[in-house]
């Protein structure tokens, strides 16, 4: 239990070992020889588990390394000399070190769940999910293993139900796992199981009441069930027990976006945004919030971040296409921004209602009316595209057809006269 005082231990048992050793003829087929030779490397091995222990990596790899080179057909250095670089995030190394494990010894549970832990990290749940089944069938008493695997189905899969059996089974053996509270909790609110849910979550709370991401979680059920003001209030308490929280900042954002306090949401992404710079999400909806604020040229700054980060999603071209069009600088710009998002989703109404906005900025109505009529092809009832064709067919001297276009837009929504005003149409 004192991993400095195996250090200790160990290195003195390796200095005599090794000193016994010259007197031996390493590498022949004298099985003393090699039954030495086990006994060293078998030493540098335990050496190695102890300065893991003491977070002293360097000298636990070199140890491990060292075992391997002598006895290179033992699982467990391998293992170990993995564990490292899974927590360095070499997964790639880690792999290969925990297969190479289980190629030695096939029944080594652990091997394949650190290798599962290790492909989960990759973002390849199949090659995961794999191998916490198999980690589970060796050993089925290992609560990770449920929990991993559990998160692995209803994040990925969907697979609701299977997920809350894993996490039934890690609560089996940790009853007061908070973690699988959690991850169960969650699991029955995407299964629409609000009740079950919120209990888990509220226990995972009481048990450890500075758990901030079980704050954060409650708070997504709160939202799904559209309770909004006790989510706001366990959004605020996951930001305030873990500094480092951009999920919670981001559920708090999204509600003070429903509520219209951009400035507020604003804050909120710009704190998420210095924990996570390269998330085009983050840039996104931060330009949503200045969008609605009027502040067009930050929102069309923060959307042209958004797509050099991912520059295959759709609506932030169109975003930037709509907020180009209002900044009135650069039309063709904007237009080329509505083509490629019509290049990625070629029946967006929304692309071509936005290109038809181009077009009436530029007061080419013909072009415009064009545009709309696309839009309309798709979604007869679309009231934005109705209300400009109607405002186009006006404009080109269709004084009736126009106006009975824009009464029926209004119809369906009555801020549309002031939406088209506010963007400088009249």
């Amino acid at each position: 239990g004192d991993p400095d005082k195996a250090v200790i231990d160990f290195s003195e048992a390796l200095r005599l070992g090794l000193l016994t050793g010259d007197v031996l003829q390493f590498g022949s087929k004298d099985p003393e020889a090699v039954r030495h030779w086990a006994q060293v490397a078998h030493a540098r091995y335990q050496r190695g588990t102890a300065y893991v222990a003491k977070k002293e990596y360097d000298l636990a790899l070199a140890d491990f390394n060292e075992s391997i080179r002598i006895n290179p057909n033992e699982a467990r250095p391998y293992v170990s000399r993995g564990g490292i670089f899974l927590y360095r995030q070499d997964y790639q190394k880690a792999i290969s070190d925990f297969t190479e494990g289980i190629r030695l010894d096939p029944n080594y549970a652990f091997a394949y769940f650190q290798r599962g832990f290790a492909y989960h990290a990759l973002e390849e749940p199949d090659k995961a999910y794999t191998d916490y089944t198999q980690s589970i069938q060796l050993d089925p008493h290992y609560i990770t293993a449920y929990l991993n695997r559990g998160i692995i189905l209803y994040t990925r899969r969907g697979e609701f139900e299977a997920a809350i059996k894993d996490f039934d089974q890690a609560l089996k053996l940790g009853p007061d796992n908070i973690n699988a509270l959690m991850h169960r909790g969650v699991a029955y609110g995407a299964n629409n199981d609000f009740d079950r849910g919120l209990a888990d979550l509220n226990r995972a709370i009481e048990i450890s009441p500075d758990f901030g991401k079980a704050y954060y979680y409650r708070g997504v059920l709160y939202t799904l069930r559209g309770n909004a003001d006790r989510a706001l209030t366990d959004y605020s308490d996951a930001i305030r027990l873990e500094q480092q929280n951009p999920e919670g900042l981001i559920g708090r954002a999204g509600i003070y976006v429903r509520r219209g306090n951009f400035d507020g949401a604003i804050a909120d992404y710009n704190a998420a945004i210095k924990m996570q710079p390269a998330d085009p999400a983050l840039y996104y909806n931060r330009g949503y919030s200045y969008f609605n604020k009027g502040e067009y040229e930050q929102a069309l700054a923060d959307y042209r971040r958004a797509i050099r980060l991912n520059p295959s999603l759709a609506p932030t071209y169109i975003n930037a296409c709509l907020a180009g069009a209002i900044i009135g600088k650069d039309y063709p710009k904007a237009r080329a921004d509505c083509d490629k998002a019509l290049q990625l989703t070629p029946r967006s109404v929304d692309a071509f209602d936005a290109r038809a906005f181009v077009y009436v900025k530029m007061g080419e109505w013909a072009k415009a009316r064009a545009e709309y009529d696309s839009a309309l092809r798709i979604d007869p009832n679309h009231p934005r595209a109705i209300y400009g064709r109607g405002l186009t067919r006006v404009k080109s001297g269709d004084q009736a057809g126009g106006n009975a276009d824009m009464a029926n837009a209004l119809a369906k929504d009555p801020n549309l006269t002031q939406d088209f005003a506010k963007f400088g149409i009249k």
